[in-house]
């Protein structure tokens, strides 16, 4: 091991600036988007299809025939849609960065033979390693994915001082395994 982690991986103090936030939210609403499938790609295509309906519907109530009902449907339809998922996606941000302002604050992480530990000044998360389904890198993070769609997340730049990315995060799935050995 590397980064000397031996059996544990002493506390390092962190804290998310603005867009980290930011980028860790999409990367969570990507991954949930993945694992919700079906469900997160319905909504779109039905504000489509109730725009091309009021457009459709509204040509024909004006007394327009023939063609111009259904493309002026179908701009209103795309148009509607676009709108839609361009307003939920700057609401949801704005939502987060509101309701999870307190993420922003400085917190402490480590990990040890029995899990991982994060601390702020108003919480205090511990996740055992039975409850980590996945550690992994993402541009600028280090994941502990809990499952499809949770995670812990610490910025890698947090980690500098221990050695390369790659390296730190080999060591640490190395002392996941070993604590799951021990089990």
């Amino acid at each position: 091991m590397s980064t000397a982690l031996g059996e544990g991986f002493a506390p390092v103090t962190a804290q998310f600036e603005r867009m980290e936030h930011v980028r860790l939210q999409v990367l969570l609403r990507q991954r949930t988007q993945r694992a919700a499938g079906l469900v997160a790609m319905i909504g779109p295509p039905i504000v489509a299809a109730l725009g091309v309906g009021l457009g459709y519907g509204g040509a024909r109530l004006l007394g327009y025939e023939g063609a111009l009902p259904v493309v002026a449907g179908a701009l209103l339809g795309l148009m509607a849609a676009v709108w839609a998922g361009l307003r939920a996606q700057k609401r949801g941000l704005e939502r987060v960065l509101a309701e999870q302002g307190w993420f922003l604050r400085p917190f402490e992480f480590s990990a040890d033979g029995a899990g991982v530990t994060v601390k702020t000044s108003v919480s205090h998360t511990f996740v055992a390693w039975a409850g980590i389904v996945d550690i992994e890198s993402s541009d600028p993070f280090i994941m502990f994915w809990l499952d499809g769609a949770s995670a812990l997340a610490l910025p890698a730049r947090a980690l500098a001082d221990r050695g390369p990315a790659a390296v730190v995060l080999q060591d640490l799935r190395a002392l996941k395994q070993r604590a799951e050995a021990s089990q």
